[in-house]
């Protein structure tokens, strides 16, 4: 039987992430996922693509007071009360241009100075519909600050066939999933077209390709060469998609509800 075997939101885009047992799905993806993004001055979102010390900026939430924490290993702790907004900002993601909320400049600050550059924390607004591509999702579906779909996928199986060709094995945080599956084949997700989990029906909606954020150590924020060197030789796209390499299943949810681990998947339609 293939089951949900792990849970992770990313609640500061590409920065630690946080394992949970049970997860709600909203209109943005798994509720707290990706909701709050640095952005430059001049509101362009950063990543670890360029500054991988965002991998060691950890985030928890107060549960007593829905406040948000957030740690460094040389910085003191920063508590953010996602309500307390001080204005909008423009920002940009990708292709996308819309109004963010903002917060003080003591917020600022702490995360410049965690960081060694100037940037600012945003997140987003509720009226935001940030629409997910329309050539592999139907329109009404949103995300929040993910890089372009609400959810990832992986198998264990998948990630066990890369490390069996790895000098050193790597961990799954590398590849930053939200939902990783047990007891499928290597690869077999990239033959699903529609699964449910739980009550949860999802659209399988294109593989994965990989920037080099996978070759940042996750608990370091070292860059290396792997898994990135193995995995383009054998997970390139054919014909127009050769210079990509893919590693997981983006996916869309169908409907609104709660995840579990330990829910079954169930194979809808395979492609």
């Amino acid at each position: 039987m293939i089951t949900l075997s792990e849970l992770w939101i990313y609640p500061l885009k590409s920065a630690g992430g946080t394992s949970l047992s049970s997860s709600y799905l909203d209109q943005w993806g798994l509720q707290g996922d990706r909701t709050f993004m640095l952005v430059s001055p001049d509101g362009h979102f950063l990543s670890q693509r360029k500054i991988a010390s965002l991998a060691l900026i950890q985030v928890k939430q107060n549960l007593k007071n829905a406040s948000i924490i957030f740690t460094t290993p040389s910085n003191s702790p920063l508590t953010v009360d996602p309500l307390l907004i001080q204005a909008t900002k423009e920002i940009t993601i990708w292709g996308d241009t819309f109004q963010a909320n903002s917060y003080t400049h003591e917020v600022n600050q702490w995360f410049s100075y965690a960081l060694g550059l100037e940037c600012e924390l945003v997140s987003m607004k509720k009226d935001v519909k940030r629409q997910v591509d329309l050539d592999f999702a139907k329109k009404g579906n949103t995300t929040a600050f993910s890089d372009g779909f609400p959810l990832l996928l992986i198998s264990e199986a998948s990630l066990n066939d890369l490390n069996n060709r790895l000098k050193t094995p790597v961990s799954m945080n590398r590849f930053r999933p939200n939902l990783v599956i047990k007891g499928c084949t290597a690869f077999e997700e990239d033959t699903w077209k529609t699964i449910q989990i739980g009550d949860i029906v999802f659209d399988v909606a294109k593989p994965c390709s990989r920037c080099n954020v996978p070759n940042i150590n996750q608990e370091t924020a070292v860059k290396e060469q792997e898994p990135m060197k193995t995995l383009a030789t054998y997970r390139r796209g054919a014909k127009t998609e050769k210079n990509k390499v893919f590693f997981g299943q983006n996916l869309v949810q169908q409907n609104q509800g709660k995840l579990s681990l330990g829910e079954a998947i169930i194979i809808i339609e395979r492609r």
